[in-house]
């Protein structure tokens, strides 16, 4: 790395090696991200977290298991889809 600026050497080599480590952090925002939209349906959203508390409420368990499976598949494809480009990249990188 001799003969490189500071910018050079955060771009082009710190920033690479540390992206499959920062891609564990990105899935725990979306994760959470996730947990937040049930949550806020306590305080009166009116979103995907609202339904699924009004079927919490009632008798539907059809509406209900749906609309819980539908989050649930949500938080999964994206969970996949990070880990798998983490994975191709620490591959690519070792």
């Amino acid at each position: 790395m001799s003969g490189t600026t500071r910018m050079q050497k955060l771009w082009f080599v710190q920033l690479p090696l540390a992206l499959p480590t920062m891609a564990v952090e990105f899935n725990q925002a979306i994760m959470f991200a996730f947990f937040m939209v049930i949550i806020a349906a306590f305080i009166g959203t009116q979103d995907q977290g609202q339904e699924l508390q009004r079927t919490l409420a009632g008798a539907d368990l059809g509406k209900n298991f749906v609309l819980g499976t539908c989050v649930f598949l949500m938080a999964l494809s994206f969970d996949m889809i990070i880990m798998k480009w983490r994975n191709d990249r620490k591959r690519r990188l070792a």
